[in-house]
This record gives C-alpha cells, sequence and structure tokens, in this order.
C-alpha cells in the first residue's frame, strides 16, 4: 500500500530530477557555446604577401578592436604600435596590417585585448601576391580541437552523471521513489 508520505516523496524525487536534468543541460549547451565562442576568437590568422618592389605585406584575418594594446614585432623588436611605428623598418600599418620594407622571416603580432585576451600570431610564410587564399596555418587547428574536445568530454561526463543519478548511484539509504516496507502499526499495537 501507497502511504501519501511515500507518494510525496517520490513526486518530490521526481521534481528534483526533472530540475537536475533541465540544469544539466542548460549547463552543458553553455559550455558548448562559450568553447565555440572561444575558438572563433581565437582562430587569428596572418598571411605575408610579397610585393615585387620588395616590400612585404603582413595582413591579418581580422581588424584590431581599438581598446587593445596592438605590437608588431620583427626579430625581437618592436616596430609598430598603437601610438608608434619605427619608420626604418615600417612603411605604413593600419588595424589589420603593416607594410615592411623587406621581409623579415620572425614576425609577430601580438594583441592584448580585455575582451579577447592575449593573442599571438606568427606571420612566417609569405604567399605570391598572385594568390588569393592564405596558407593553411597548422597553429590555428589547435584551437579549434582543445575547445572541442573538452567540451566533448564534459559532455559525456555530465551524461554519465545524468545517467547515474537516474540509475539511482548517487542515493543515500532508501529509494524516495520506492514505497516504505515498513508495516504501519494498528491502533492496538500502538497502545501497547
Amino acid at each position: 500500500m501507497i502511504t501519501s508520505q511515500s507518494t510525496k516523496r517520490h513526486f518530490q524525487w521526481r521534481r528534483i530530477n526533472n530540475w537536475t536534468v533541465h540544469m544539466a543541460r542548460r549547463a552543458g549547451v553553455r559550455f558548448l557555446l562559450l568553447c565555440l565562442l572561444t575558438a572563433t576568437a581565437s582562430s587569428l590568422n596572418c598571411t605575408v604577401h610579397l610585393r615585387s618592389d620588395g616590400s612585404a605585406l603582413y595582413q591579418l584575418s581580422e581588424q584590431a578592436l581599438p581598446e587593445c594594446d596592438v605590437d608588431w614585432i620583427v626579430n625581437g623588436a618592436n616596430v609598430a604600435t598603437e601610438d608608434d611605428v619605427d619608420h626604418s623598418l615600417v612603411l605604413q600599418r593600419t588595424a589589420d596590417y603593416v607594410l615592411l620594407k623587406a621581409y623579415y622571416s620572425n614576425t609577430t603580432y601580438t594583441e592584448d585585448c580585455l575582451v579577447k585576451g592575449l593573442r599571438k600570431v606568427f606571420c612566417d610564410d609569405p604567399i605570391p601576391s598572385g594568390l588569393s587564399e592564405a596558407s593553411h596555418d597548422d597553429r590555428k587547428w589547435t584551437w579549434i580541437i582543445i575547445p572541442a574536445v573538452v567540451a566533448s568530454l564534459v559532455l559525456v561526463i555530465l551524461l554519465v552523471i545524468i545517467w547515474g543519478w537516474k540509475k539511482g548511484w548517487f542515493r543515500r539509504g532508501e529509494d524516495p521513489g520506492k514505497p516504505s516496507e515498513k508495516k504501519e502499526l494498528t491502533s492496538c499495537e500502538k497502545i501497547v
């Protein structure tokens, strides 16, 4: 016989379980979106275009935000920032490219933003100016694969926890979903 107390506990258990599943799904979706935004925000590329006059154009895949600290570094020396330009090496600088007088193999773009954090891109391989597509940088795949793997692992762990919760792995003592097996005392037994 199911008592009203065990029925009440059963519905409380279902409500807690439904709330847990709902919150776990919301947390999983939020985490996945965060990982995708991180991967998208970190996929900054730099391509080098050699020009016929010997100069080199270092082109970024996106413009720097106005509130970012930007540095173009050639062979360890800072040649262009948001405020200052070394005119002995730099012909022109904008928000998304720098034009140097010659090609330098060890050129780095560093961007420090409050929104996106610190990002560093190496501008290594020049492509002929006749090609319109950027060369594929192997480092960008790291920023895509790592968040995807982390998101997958977290999602699997979350699903295992939810499945285990439904299977009763985390219950302590008596199962609130099952009716109590205790025998109710009759009025005569209560007196004695």
